[in-house]
This record gives C-alpha cells, structure tokens and sequence, in this order.
C-alpha cells in the first residue's frame, strides 16, 4: 500500500514538473517577445508573422526567416531577384529605367537556351561601388549559342571597352535588344534578324569576369527588366 502512495506522489510530482517547465518557457517567450516589442516593433511584427506562418503552413525556419526578410512577398515566391530588388523601393531610379513592365507587343524568347542568372536588373554593389545594373547576366559555357529573342534588325554591331562584343537588335514594335561580352557576333547593320536566330557566341570580353552573356530591353531609351519577358525557369 506504501509503494502505491509513493508510486503516485512520483508521478504527481512529475506531472507538476512539467507544468512548471512549460509555463516557465511560456512566459519566458512572453518576456522576451515584450522586450523585442518595446526595442524595435518592426521587427516583432515581422517576427510574428513569420512565426504564424511556420504555425500555419508546416514552413522550416530558413523559409521563416526569408519571409521575414521580405515581408512584401509570400514566402514561396522569395528569390535572388526579389531580394536584391527591394533596394529599388527604399531609392530613386536612374532616369533611364523602367520600373513596371512595358506592353512591348511582340513575341520575345530566350535569348540563351539553358544558362545560370550570375547578377540580375537591379542595384549592385560592385568593389564598394553601387550601380544600377541594366540588364540580366546568364552565365554559360564559352561558345554557347545567343539567340534572337525576337524578330527584328541589326542597329548596331561591335566593340567598346566596356561591352565587348556586342550586338543590338530593334524589334518591329520599336523596343532594342542588346547582348554584350560575346566571344564574337555574326551579321551586319541593317540585317534582318528572326527569334530563335543564332546571332553571337557567349564569351568574355570587355569589362568582364567570367563567360557570360549580359542581355538588356530598352523601349524609349529606357531600360527594362528582362526577366518581366523571359522564362525564368530556364536560368538556375
């Protein structure tokens, strides 16, 4: 009979152990979260929706954190462009770009068949200098094909120091397709060109680091993100 009672004060005694530790870490999280609340509500708000959304969705906590990060954005749709575009939101543009998508009226594809994004459109920082990137890089193989991305003319062809070789193709519709840093480029001024066309070869020349092809979209002077135009499933 002795053993019984001591068998259950045991486990009474266990049972209020746990209860002890679990209301200790509910307030301890309660404190902590008021504290994070009074230094910075920002961040605790952000904090708390990411935490609903782990609750909710089944999210790891690297997703949590990425959607903390860029609380714009559902969590599944974060990427290396959205991230590194949300500086556009916090500074003024250069009055060359297009921030929204233009309706340029015309069938446009890729302009490489398989590449790696190696920078995107957007601002960099490059050796402690930031710019605004222009275009979009795809890495690939020196000597892969560069293709058209929509019918149209040669308005110019050549080198410059900074571009390399390069190539830039006006659409009917008006809106100029420029590729740079080939390793060498085929036709001339005034040549028609059609979609699919191979035009150049990706290379390394000009101001480069790596082979790569830098492809932009300029309509009315103005640049615009390529990536509004192509599949970007195509680019790792």
């Amino acid at each position: 009979m002795r053993n019984r009672n001591n068998n259950n004060n045991k486990e009474d005694s266990n049972f209020f152990d746990l209860v002890f530790v679990q209301c200790s870490v509910v307030v301890s999280l309660f404190i902590v979260l008021t504290f994070i609340n009074i230094i910075n509500e920002d961040f605790y708000n952000d904090l708390k929706k990411g935490l609903s959304l782990g609750v909710n969705n089944d999210y790891t906590l690297d997703k949590i954190y990425r959607g903390i990060i860029d609380k714009n954005k559902p969590i599944e749709e974060n990427s290396l462009e959205e991230n590194n575009n949300k500086k556009e939101d916090e500074k003024d543009l250069p009055d060359n770009i297009h921030k929204e998508r233009l309706d340029l009226d015309i069938d446009i594809g890729p302009p490489i068949a398989k590449g790696t994004v190696s920078s995107i459109f957007g601002f960099r920082n490059i050796d402690g200098d930031e710019n605004f990137h222009t275009g979009v890089d795809i890495a690939a193989e020196r000597g892969t094909d560069i293709l058209g991305a929509s019918e149209g003319t040669i308005v110019d062809i050549g080198v410059s120091k900074s571009l390399g070789n390069y190539i830039e193709i006006e659409s009917m519709g008006g809106a100029k397709f420029l590729y740079a840093h080939c390793d060498e480029t085929f036709g001339e001024k005034g040549n028609i060109v059609k979609k699919g066309e191979v035009i150049g070869k990706v290379g390394s020349t000009g101001d480069s680091t790596g082979n790569h092809l830098h492809f932009s979209i300029i309509k009315d002077e103005k640049y615009i993100d390529p990536f509004y135009y192509i599949e970007k499933g195509l680019y790792d």
